[in-house]
């Protein structure tokens, strides 16, 4: 499988934030690589960025002369917070970070949490079940510098990639 993908933009400005991933298909225990790249085209105040791993659990049954049971839910698995001061090298005694005009490459290589469950899907006549694990980047930045925003006094763009994580197979000796 080859490289994949997602960008998101700020209002529909050229202020970009893209996360690239060599693969998306992977075994619980390995490491989880990539880049987050940001295209920044007019100065903006950031306050932050973060990965984060989140799940998905998603729950459906049907059933005859009843109402069907149907539940979605979203699951924080874990957040890293990226020091973007130590990471462009600036010694500032502020929380914020004006970045100029440029691209901006932000490696990463994590492992995903062994608590989370594998990508697992079942589905019949009566159900559905299945279980996705997602990782996101998420930018805070200060709305002030964007042309015509409404946002409140923080802004959040995030981008969201879908990982499909195989179970460690077992292995048994006797």
């Amino acid at each position: 499988m080859g490289a994949t993908e997602v960008k998101g933009d700020i209002n529909g400005t050229n202020q970009i934030v893209r996360m690239l991933l060599p693969k998306r298909e992977m075994f619980q225990d390995e490491l989880i690589s990539g880049e987050v790249e940001l295209t920044i085209g007019a100065p903006i105040e950031v306050y932050g960025m973060s990965l984060i791993f989140m799940g998905q659990d998603y729950v459906k049954f049907i059933k005859e002369n009843n109402p069907d049971y149907e539940k979605s839910e979203l699951r924080l698995i874990q957040e890293f917070k990226i020091d973007l001061h130590q990471m462009f090298g600036v010694v500032t005694n502020s929380s914020s970070l004006i970045l100029q005009n440029g691209i901006f490459k932000i490696p990463f290589s994590l492992s995903f949490p062994p608590t989370a469950a594998p990508s697992f899907e079942y589905e019949k006549n009566d159900g559905h079940v299945n279980i996705k694990n997602y990782i996101l980047a998420k930018l805070s930045f200060n709305p002030k510098y964007i042309p015509n925003s409404n946002l409140p006094s923080e802004g959040q763009i995030v981008v969201k990639q879908l990982l499909i994580i195989k179970s460690i197979p077992a292995v048994i000796s006797l």
